[in-house]
């Protein structure tokens, strides 16, 4: 009699920086956790390859280009959602519906168009 086995083995396989790159972009990457501007590469990330430490600093450079690419395609999304006057009071009325307003707080008493009248006017004071 026979009993079908799984056999895993571990073996390294040829990888470019930019398989790695795009490795930590996939896995690793979270645009909230990164946009402080604070670009850390813990050890388990790199348990996975065999790199020196050279390939460790060329890599992390590289990591650091897409880190900065996709925080800025993430800004520029943001940018997208105010684009207009509509689309800022949308914001303004979403965002003050979603929390309890008491008396003496921003929207209790201001409409959202008035909200935004003072925020133009008084923006540069």
């Amino acid at each position: 009699m026979k009993k079908k086995e799984f056999i895993t083995k571990e073996k390294y396989v040829d990888v470019s920086d930019a398989d790695i790159v795009r490795d930590f972009m996939e896995n690793e990457f979270y645009v909230g956790d990164w946009d402080c501007g604070s670009y850390i590469y813990y050890d388990p990330f790199w348990k996975d390859y065999e790199l020196t430490d050279e390939d460790k600093k060329r890599i992390s450079e590289l990591i650091k280009v897409e880190i900065k690419k996709e925080i800025e395609n993430y800004r520029e999304q943001e940018k997208q959602l105010l684009k207009d006057r509509k689309s800022i009071l949308y914001f303004l009325s979403s965002h003050i519906e979603s929390y309890d307003i008491d008396p003496g707080k921003v929207g209790y008493m201001l409409s959202d168009e008035e909200i935004l009248d003072l925020i133009l006017e008084n923006g540069r004071k």
